[in-house]
């Protein structure tokens, strides 16, 4: 309950209190002739107006300043206006008021039950009111009760600095909660009750009491610099599981999420009963179900035999169990009569024979046959509350009659029509109705075991709304059609889950001949791409000055330029590595650049060898890695990626042999770099590698 009621245009007494105008009393010092003299105490007056909305009255005014007795026992007038003179005090000085009524001295009005503060640098005015508990709250950054009572002997108050950015965020507040802006000074400023600011403290009270809180709520916000806005706004309800019910029977549907006050009709998914009810949110909270239906679905006809008879001629036809809603014609094609009729099924009910004809084949009909003219086929209107609807109607004996109906949009609607003697009658038991339309809501759907959901807005009758949720876990889109204010089951519907978090992407490279490892120590390498047709075994490898040991072949010592036996690898390198990629936040659709969080790769197997010449325990060491994996629709389009590496041997003749370089994936190709530009002789390695890069998932 809101327990400051707003009171505009009520004949309340005001006060106006102007600028802060010092209250000092002059201190009269005289010296006169041979030293006698006399002083007076100094006296320091503090006066204001205490108010919530509405003034304080008979409140208990306490006032604390750094020098002098607390002082106390002042009570605020029905204005609330109050004044304490103060002897032998010393400003800065601190109010506080309690207690009292909100308003009036009236028994019937509320109590007071807030403690509220004002601030006074110097002698003069020292308002509280909620504006200055809120600014107090900011500038000190704390409680101002807590402040109030600490307040004395050594302290200073916050710095003028301080209460103008407090002011200054307080009016920001009011403004964030579409209130107008408190104006002048919020501490010692002009202040009236019943206008100006006090009137913005009654438009404050109001949004506070709508979320059952008061001004307590605020002060603590104030007191850390947080925004109102997010306490004060109602909350929105989360997406729900709604149901109803009615005659015992069972209805529900998905409700999306919904602001405060927004209401929701929702169609019930729940087979095979048919029904809708109205929701309301309410500040986080989904109302009972309003204007509620659940229905079973309707029966359907019965098999059955129909008669029907034209000017004395009887016919009959079996008709088909038909559901609820349909329509059939009964056909009578045994002699000597012949006819049709057209029956519509209503929840388990045969409608009356419409469009009838009955009679002999050979028969005849018309002038100068001694009977009355049939009505031919024909195209009918009818009008009606300004509706327009339109159908055919079919041959019909005179004295028949036939039921035109108009099933298709924009407006729906039946009437009957009386053949006489050739000659169609006015229509009768005419309807003619403008199709409802489909209400706002949100629908869902399912596609295997994934389900999606989205906002539809108001779609007129026969029109159709096409739906996307882009919103993760899943995402997907529908389409759904509006029949007579219904919405009809999803149609060319998807509905998946992308993959989401770290990924593995297997990378292949075929490096490019010419690609070459080097010993520097023997100044041997071996090179991608140079074959001797006479050891095939070998192709791809060459070695120049060659050194006993590795470049050997069996049989005895290689001469230069004879095949490497070294190194066992060619230019194909399947199954080089993988790296991780980040899929976090992605939709499965459009372009999408992943981040790439690390990769894995021995470049042992296929471009380095351990034995006790070259080094044992051969390392491939990866550093941090920088590059993206690039995503079209779900496929893997590119990736790009630069990161260093460490390749060598821990033991070696020379001792740990670690050489450093990078690895680097561009526009499909690949670079690796390590350990070049060392000098012929010296215990080095190296790498000089170029390729084109594939990969698979």
């Amino acid at each position: 309950m809101n327990r400051f009621p707003s009171r505009r245009g009520a004949a309340a007494r005001s006060l106006t209190f102007g600028r802060l105008v010092p209250a000092v009393l002059a201190l009269a010092l005289a010296a006169c002739g041979g030293g006698g003299g006399s002083s007076s105490v100094e006296v320091l007056n503090v006066s204001g107006v205490a108010a919530v909305g509405k003034a304080i009255v008979g409140g208990d005014v306490a006032v604390r300043c750094v020098s002098g007795t607390p002082q106390a026992g002042v009570k605020t007038g029905s204005d609330g206006a109050f004044r304490v003179r103060l002897q032998g005090a010393v400003a800065p000085c601190m109010v506080e008021v309690s207690g009292g009524k909100v308003g009036s001295n009236d028994g019937n009005a509320p109590d007071n039950t807030r403690r509220l503060h004002g601030y006074a640098a110097a002698a003069g005015v020292a308002h509280a009111t909620t504006l200055s508990e809120l600014v107090l709250a900011r500038a000190l950054g704390g409680s101002p009760a807590a402040a109030f009572q600490a307040f004395g002997a050594g302290s200073a108050g916050p710095a003028a600095a301080a209460v103008a950015a407090a002011s200054a965020y307080v009016a920001d507040q009011f403004a964030a909660l579409g209130l107008a802006r408190p104006q002048g000074d919020l501490l010692g400023g002009a202040f009236e009750v019943g206008k100006g600011n006090d009137l913005l403290i009654d438009d404050l009270n109001t949004q506070l009491a709508a979320i059952g809180s008061d001004l307590a709520l605020l002060v603590s916000a104030a007191a850390t610099q947080a925004p109102w806005a997010p306490l004060v706004t109602e909350r929105a309800c989360a997406p729900a599981s709604l149901a109803w019910s009615r005659d015992s029977h069972a209805c529900s549907a998905e409700a999306g999420a919904a602001a405060s006050g927004e209401v929701l009709t929702l169609i019930n998914t729940l087979s095979p009963n048919t029904g809708t009810a109205a929701f309301t949110c309410t500040n986080g909270q989904w109302s009972a179900p309003a204007a509620a239906s659940c229905d079973p679905p309707p029966s359907p006809c019965a098999a059955q035999t129909a008669s029907w008879s034209v000017n004395d001629a009887a016919c009959s036809a079996p008709l088909p169990q038909t559901p609820s809603g349909g329509s059939v014609v009964a056909d009578d094609t045994t002699t000597p009569l012949t006819g049709s009729a057209t029956y519509s099924c209503t929840n388990g009910q045969w409608s009356a024979p419409g469009a009838v004809s009955c009679s002999r084949p050979d028969a005849c009909v018309g002038p100068g046959c001694g009977g009355d003219a049939a009505c031919t086929p024909q195209s009918m209107s009818w009008t009606v509350n300004g509706n327009v609807c339109s159908a055919s109607v079919a041959a019909t004996a005179s004295g028949g009659s036939a039921t035109a109906v108009d099933g298709t949009d924009p407006t729906t609607g039946s009437a009957r029509y009386t053949c006489s003697n050739g000659s169609w009658s006015a229509p009768a038991e005419a309807s003619c109705n403008v199709p409802a339309d489909c209400p706002a809501q949100s629908l869902s759907w399912t596609v295997g075991a994934n389900t999606c959901s989205a906002a539809v807005a108001s779609t007129a009758s026969g029109a159709a709304a096409s739906l996307s949720d882009g919103s993760l876990p899943t995402v997907g889109a529908a389409r759904f059609s509006c029949s007579n204010g219904r919405w009809g089951a999803a149609s060319d519907a998807t509905c998946t889950q992308p993959p989401q978090g770290e990924q593995t992407l297997v990378l292949n490279l075929q490096a490019d001949n010419g690609g070459r490892w080097y010993d520097y120590s023997s100044n041997a390498y071996a090179e991608i791409g140079r074959a001797r047709t006479e050891s095939p075994a070998y192709d791809g490898f060459f070695c120049i000055q060659p050194e006993p040991g590795y470049c050997t072949q069996a049989g005895g010592q290689a001469q230069r330029g004879t095949p490497v036996t070294a190194f066992p690898f060619k230019g194909a390198w399947a199954g080089f590595g993988t790296v991780r990629y980040d899929l976090t936040g992605y939709t499965g659709t459009g372009a999408f650049s992943a981040p790439i969080r690390s990769i894995s790769g021995d470049v042992a197997a296929f471009a380095a060898k351990e034995s006790s010449v070259l080094g044992t325990a051969y390392t491939t060491t990866w550093g941090s890695t920088s590059g993206t994996v690039t995503l079209q629709d779900g496929r893997v389009t590119a990736i790009a990626l630069s990161v260093p590496v460490s390749l060598g041997w821990a033991s070696t003749p020379f001792g740990p042999m670690v050489f450093p370089g990078t690895f680097v994936i561009d526009n499909g190709r690949f670079t690796l770099k390590a350990g070049l530009g060392a000098a012929v002789g010296s215990a080095a390695a190296g790498w000089d590698f170029t390729g084109s890069v594939t990969f698979g998932q």
